[in-house]
């Protein structure tokens, strides 16, 4: 396992909505993130792409801004912010970027 406190940023990108425990996958960014560090997470906003879960074995369909945000405050992060990324035109998909230290 990664060492706590030994990274300056962890990054989870893409990965949430396909975790068991999202709650526990954030909290073990937190943990290897080093004090003033910051945890980053790309995921998808929330949708109603069903087929998602047989194709592509998504457990979640995406998250919601406010429930991403106490996603990353309940493991102990700080100065949490979630913003929505760019998006192309037709796609079905929107990435929240979420970030604290």
């Amino acid at each position: 396992p990664i060492r706590t406190g030994s990274v300056h940023v962890a990054m989870l990108s893409q990965a949430l909505h396909h975790a068991h425990n999202p709650a526990q996958a954030v909290a073990e960014a937190e943990r290897i993130t080093a004090p003033g560090g910051r945890v980053l997470v790309l995921d998808l906003r929330a949708h109603q792409e069903e087929w998602v879960r047989g194709k592509l074995g998504d457990r979640r369909l995406g998250f919601c801004d406010d429930e991403l945000k106490s996603l990353l405050a309940g493991t102990g992060l700080h100065n949490v912010r979630v913003a929505v990324g760019a998006r192309k035109t037709g796609d079905p998909f929107t990435v929240l970027i979420a970030s604290g230290t």
